[in-house]
């Protein structure tokens, strides 16, 4: 029965689309693929100070190698259908990421995650790769819900929630304590309109 199961999970890759366009933009969302990890590892080297302020990992001890376990890692919950995670390539370049994860299409329930180079930033494209994914999550997937969690401090997320329709849960945080560094979680909740 498992190798049924397991065979059934593995084929789920191929339910989602390898590319989603981004309205608007030059852009576009990838599929995330093993092909990834050494392009991820040198954005995300690029980038350690700004994403390590909003991000609930450190990157101070990330290499090539910690990457590509990531990236496999990743590839398998896109099979398993427990994550859906794109790439935001620009001019063939790989300058973000957008996710669901905790994605149960049963429940129609999926908490939606993205970062963006520094330099990326202030052009609509956070935005637009999220609108993207979340209209593909409610469209395609049949999703009711997606959950946003934000540090308070990332104002350009909170802002960016309240776009994409997002309401805040007044009484819903999470605290995380990661190494020494402890972050504080507002939690935002779109539902299907």
């Amino acid at each position: 029965m498992n190798s049924v199961i397991s065979s059934e999970r593995q084929s789920q890759q191929f339910e989602y689309p390898p590319t989603i366009a981004i309205e608007g933009n030059s852009a576009y969302l990838r599929l995330t693929t093993e092909a990834d990890a050494e392009e991820l590892y040198a954005t995300l080297d690029a980038n350690r100070e700004h994403l390590e302020k909003y991000q609930h990992f450190q990157l101070a001890g990330i290499t090539p190698e910690s990457v590509k376990e990531i990236v496999k890692r990743t590839v398998a919950s896109i099979r398993d259908g427990s994550r859906l995670q794109y790439r935001i390539i620009k001019d063939e370049h790989l300058i973000g990421n957008v996710n669901f994860y905790e994605l149960d299409k049963e429940l129609g329930t999926a908490n939606l995650a993205y970062w963006l180079a520094k330099d990326q930033q202030g052009k609509g494209i956070a935005y637009a790769a999220s609108r993207s994914l979340v209209d593909y999550g409610f469209n395609g997937l049949g999703l009711k819900k997606i959950k946003l969690e934000i540090v308070p401090s990332n104002i350009r997320s909170e802002h960016l929630a309240r776009r994409l329709g997002a309401k805040l849960l007044d009484k819903d945080t999470r605290i995380e304590m990661v190494g020494d560094r402890k972050y504080e979680y507002r939690m935002w909740e779109i539902k299907r309109g």
